[in-house]
């Protein structure tokens, strides 16, 4: 199975961090800015059955990023969907938004105080 590049799927979560961010009307807190990578991180679960050395885990994550239940981890599996031939052009337009999405978070975030 064909499936987009890792720091697509991490872009795409920190976009949607930093969008949620933006939206939600959260006190301001040391941690607000930390959580887009957290979500980050989070989009990038179904893939470390590459890197897991445990065979029961490995497979089990395995088994999820085939299914559609990878999608709760930032539409991953939508995005492995669409982006077939692992393209460095989609996973660079998803860095681009991704620097978009960070710099209006921290301009609201910083330009509020």
């Amino acid at each position: 199975m064909c499936m987009s590049m890792a720091v697509a799927h991490f872009a795409v979560g920190i976009s949607i961090g930093a969008l949620v961010i933006m939206l939600a009307e959260l006190e301001d807190t040391w941690y607000q800015s930390l959580i887009p990578y957290v979500f980050g991180l989070w989009a990038m679960i179904p893939d470390t059955h590459h890197i897991i050395p445990i065979t029961a885990i490995s497979e089990f994550v395995h088994q999820i990023h085939g299914s559609p239940v990878a999608n709760v981890f930032m539409f991953h599996r939508t995005i492995d969907l669409y982006d077939t031939g692992d393209t460095k052009i989609f996973a660079g337009a998803c860095l681009m938004v991704m620097l978009v999405c960070l710099c209006a978070m921290w301009f609201r975030l910083y330009t509020e105080r």
